[in-house]
């Protein structure tokens, strides 16, 4: 348990009812928060629903049709007795047919459940608690509506393969655009530095702008440039910033700004970059 006491229960649901504080006869766990404690009280709601609120709206259906059946047996009587026909519209109907109090207790008992898998995926891999409420999270489950039972989520290699790359392609557009805003009243700048991460040699380059002060352009990899005998010098580094130079300034104008490190192969770079975006 939370509390690092063990409980002697056998029955589960007695260890739910501990943690979410809903039997008198029971004491309740004094470490379990304010969101826990919901989540748990939830899944607790959940299951009595399940277990008595089918029978509770068909018991409350069958006294709804017994009322409709006196009244109309009361009407019936007065009438032959007044000889007068009553109109139908006149007798009581019930306010809801059973088909339509049916589809209600089963878009409860459905919303109960979409709650406990929500909680169970939350907790089972260890995520946020507060995750549920992103707008990411949301997006998820609007989307989910529009699409049939037959749906299949995607598999790991797609989501770390084709829609990584499409991810990461959409972000990277609107990163630039965010760049690019105003690009002709303030400029630009790029800029980068070399680092070894984990015994891996790397340069990254990235980009600033009044409106996106950090967009990461690329992390080139220097192992085989290393392994070759050659080195992280002025000419390897402006060959990996020349074609973002290209691409996001090609004539010239926008680009004002170049940083780098304090290591003098960089010093260098940022001369020869300088000298050739004129």
């Amino acid at each position: 348990m939370l509390c690092n006491e063990e409980y002697r229960h056998k029955k589960a649901s007695k260890a739910l009812w501990y943690l979410a504080g809903v039997a008198k006869n029971i004491k309740i766990c004094k470490k379990v928060s304010v969101k826990q404690h919901q989540i748990y009280k939830a899944i607790h709601e959940f299951k009595m629903w399940n277990k008595g609120a089918k029978k509770c709206v068909l018991d409350d259906i069958v006294v709804e049709i017994s009322n409709m059946q006196e009244n109309a047996e009361v009407l019936e009587s007065k009438r032959q007795q007044s000889g007068k026909i009553v109109e139908k519209s006149k007798v009581e109907k019930p306010k809801t047919d059973v088909n339509e109090r049916l589809m209600q207790h089963n878009t409860a008992s459905a919303s109960s459940i979409l709650t406990a898998k929500i909680a169970n995926f939350i907790h089972a891999h260890g995520l946020s608690f507060g995750i549920a409420k992103k707008p990411r999270f949301q997006a998820i489950l609007k989307a989910a509506k529009n699409v049939k039972l037959e749906y299949v989520p995607p598999d790991a290699n797609m989501v770390r393969g084709e829609l990584l790359e499409r991810n990461f392609e959409s972000y990277q557009a609107k990163q630039m655009e965010q760049l690019k805003k105003d690009q002709d009243v303030f400029g630009l700048a790029l800029y980068g530095d070399c680092a070894t991460i984990k015994r891996m040699p790397l340069m990254n380059i990235l980009a600033s702008s009044i409106n996106n002060p950090t967009i990461l352009l690329e992390v080139v990899n220097a192992t085989d440039q290393l392994e070759d005998g050659g080195k992280k010098d002025a000419s390897w580094i402006s060959s990996h910033f020349h074609p973002h130079l290209e691409r996001i300034d090609p004539h010239g104008s926008i680009i004002d700004c170049f940083f780098f490190d304090g290591d003098s192969n960089l010093v260098v770079d940022a001369n020869a970059l300088q000298v050739t975006s004129g």
